[in-house]
């Protein structure tokens, strides 16, 4: 059996009424050696395509500043943007030490991300 990678992502489009969102999920770790695919996921066509982006992070078991740079650019990207992640998680942790908790539109679940996405908001 060979090992897991240590980042697995997955895009899927999900409607929120006349719009679409990409939701783009990250298991595993994020760091310089990972975070392009996070990226390359970001710039797929299935994102390009969506009105809004939802990327959840409850899966990340570990996130560095490459990681958050990737976050950073997907704000830029995409005006409706939700980010998933668990409280007390170290995607929390980065976030609280970048000062990026008032910035990014922070959720605990997709069920919140979405209905907030679906309100046109964040």
């Amino acid at each position: 059996m060979s090992p897991k990678p240590p980042l697995e992502v997955t895009i899927e489009t999900r409607s929120l009424g006349q719009d679409d969102a990409a939701v783009i999920r990250a298991k595993g770790e994020i760091d310089l050696a990972t975070a392009e695919r996070l990226a390359t996921a970001l710039a797929s066509p299935a994102s390009a395509k969506a009105n809004a982006l939802l990327l959840d992070l409850t899966k990340v078991r570990f996130i560095d500043s490459s990681g958050l740079r990737v976050v950073m650019v997907a704000m830029r990207d995409f005006p409706r943007l939700a980010v998933v992640f668990a409280e007390g998680s170290p995607v929390e942790r980065l976030f609280e030490l970048a000062q990026m908790l008032d910035r990014v539109p922070c959720f605990r679940s997709e069920e919140e991300a979405i209905a907030a996405l679906m309100d046109g908001h964040p």
